[in-house]
């Protein structure tokens, strides 16, 4: 088991249903939205559009690269939250399957409520890709979890 797994919490349902219910806050803290995205599929221009209607400001890393393997787009990542200062938010998402459905300061406002430190989005399948051929060893990789979204999404 890895060593980030003291800190995973998953809360309960009843948890959830008081931080969906939370009010948006009117002052939020400095939030860094960004995405690593090569180019224009489908979903992405679903994503880019619902970031707009949502005044999200996102920010768009690795357009037009060719080699996005996911080593270096962890390497990515990794450089451009070095940049954002210890006391400001990040919210990273996948560019092809997230939807916004609030502005910033609502989502601001579920998180905060959550009193964590950092949220993952979840999937029912393990990722084959970074793991190449040792596609059974994935699991083994995860806690086990009430919830059948066990496994890292981040795209």
């Amino acid at each position: 088991l890895g060593a980030w797994q003291r800190y995973v919490k998953i809360p309960s349902a009843d948890y959830m249903d008081r931080v969906l219910i939370t009010p948006c806050p009117r002052i939020t803290p400095k939030i860094h939205v960004f995405t690593l995205l090569t180019n224009a599929l489908h979903k992405a221009c679903m994503m880019l559009q619902s970031a707009a209607l949502n005044a999200i400001p996102l920010q768009i890393y690795g357009w037009g690269l060719e080699d996005f393997s996911i080593m270096n787009k962890i390497q990515m990542a990794a450089n451009i939250m070095s940049t954002i200062p210890r006391d400001e938010y990040v919210l990273f998402v996948d560019g092809m399957d997230v939807l916004f459905n609030a502005n910033l300061s609502c989502i601001w406002g579920a998180f905060a409520a959550l009193e964590l430190d950092a949220v993952f989005g979840a999937e029912g399948c393990c990722s084959i890709r970074a793991l190449g051929n040792r596609v059974t060893e994935c699991p083994s990789h995860f806690p086990y979890t009430h919830s059948p979204w066990r496994f890292f999404n981040s795209g």
